[in-house]
């Protein structure tokens, strides 16, 4: 039942000539009896003479080895993600600048739902994170 929703082929051999034909399988049977109607004998084909035998190739000289390849370098760590503050030249010795950034990070941790860790609440993390 299932063979009805494929395509079917048929060959139709007739001396050295092969003809396909893909039919829905509704169509099936009137395309194989209208094949085989239509197709005649064909006369063989007269047979070809030999080509003459060709000149052999020169030996190619072997080719210098190749050398190997480096191995590719152990890459680092990726950068964390989280807040991209970052402190350049004078500012990132300026007392004030690396408050600013500490204080936009713990902004940024706290409106994603995190707090940062302290020495006063590191037992309280630790515990909620044991489960």
């Amino acid at each position: 039942m299932l063979r009805r929703h494929f395509l079917r082929g048929f060959l139709v051999l007739q001396g050295a000539a092969v003809s396909v034909a893909l039919v829905p399988g509704s169509a099936r049977a009137s395309t194989a009896s209208a094949a085989s109607e239509a197709s005649a004998a064909s006369e063989p084909s007269a047979a070809s003479e030999p080509s003459a035998a060709s000149e052999p190739s020169a030996a190619s000289s072997p080719s210098a080895p190749s050398t190997p390849s480096q191995p590719s370098g152990v890459s680092g760590p990726s950068s964390p993600s989280g807040a991209e503050a970052t402190l350049e030249g004078e500012a990132a010795v300026d007392d004030t600048s690396q408050q600013q950034v500490v204080t936009q990070v713990e902004d940024a941790l706290r409106s994603d739902g995190l707090e940062p860790v302290s020495a006063g609440n590191l037992d309280q993390v630790l515990k909620d994170f044991q489960g």
